[in-house]
């Protein structure tokens, strides 16, 4: 069904702090950078970057994460609303505020899980019998966790149905990783891929693997990708430091297209062209 969609609109430079802030707060990484981005660095004012810093507040970048990330508020909800209303108090401020800031609503075609009928993963035996039930949600690390409002993961836009098939390996879902795969001797028809995040977007290693015959794809993050092979929440991950622990899951969309599915490219506003449903 399609909801209303409420987003701000700011100046450009809230995109630039967004970026700096990232350059510079994240630990850098031993392997050196790429070429282009040794280029790019090149053209960057030392001395505006300074000065930017010297302005930045940690403390209150502390307290506006914990403001905004207090409670889930994905688009349409209640918490949503709430989000809106302060930032947009914030940006508003005749002190501290922008120059300009104001609401505007986007009629966006929004794709969200049956609470009623949850995403489920399960191993069962030629017989049929269920020998293994996937968690439906993270483990519960923190009391926030424990909020009702907390979203299950699930693909958003992917279509509905209840594959079923054997489970193979198809590293990151790309073309040449499927086709390895019957290169040698592997018959992916009526297969479940398993692939891990990287080398192709999520959608693509669904649609990569339609040719094959493959009839569903799971997708993981792989701890050795993001988290440097630590895997423990007893000591190494979340809550013990920022590395996802063993049962979160990355959340994302599998539209094919960016912005509204329906108005793909274009404004969602309520005058706006739209394609059908079915044709998405």
């Amino acid at each position: 069904m399609i909801k209303i969609l409420i987003s701000l609109l700011c100046c450009a430079v809230l995109f630039t702090v967004g970026i700096l802030i990232g350059h510079y707060a994240i630990p850098r990484s031993s392997t050196p950078p790429p070429s282009w981005l040794t280029e790019v660095a090149k053209d960057v004012d030392e001395s505006f970057i300074e000065a930017f810093l010297s302005e930045v507040n940690n403390l209150q970048i502390q307290e506006n994460l914990k403001e905004l990330t207090k409670a889930p508020h994905m688009a349409t909800t209640p918490g949503d609303e709430d989000t809106v209303n302060y930032m947009l108090k914030r940006w508003q401020d005749p002190d501290s505020g922008l120059d300009q800031a104001w609401r505007e609503e986007y009629m966006v075609y929004l794709s969200f899980p049956d609470p009623q009928n949850p995403n489920k993963v399960t191993v069962v035996n030629s017989s049929g019998e269920v020998l293994h039930t996937v968690r439906e949600k993270e483990k519960n690390y923190t009391s926030d966790q424990n909020d009702p409002e907390v979203v299950q993961p699930y693909a958003a836009y992917s279509p509905p149905g209840t594959p079923k098939g054997k489970l193979v390996y198809a590293n990151q879902g790309k073309p040449s990783d499927y086709q390895q795969l019957v290169n040698q001797g592997v018959d992916l028809r009526n297969t479940i891929a398993i692939t891990r995040y990287g080398g192709a977007g999520r959608a693509a290693k669904a649609i990569n693997a339609a040719p094959y015959g493959v009839v569903g794809v799971l997708v993981y993050t792989d701890p050795l990708d993001i988290n440097d092979d630590l895997m423990s929440d007893f000591n190494e991950t979340y809550p013990h430091s920022w590395y996802m622990p063993p049962s979160g899951v990355e959340r994302g969309s599998f539209a094919t297209n960016y912005g509204d599915p329906l108005t793909p490219y274009l404004a969602a506003k309520e005058g706006t062209y739209r394609i059908s449903p079915e044709n998405i």
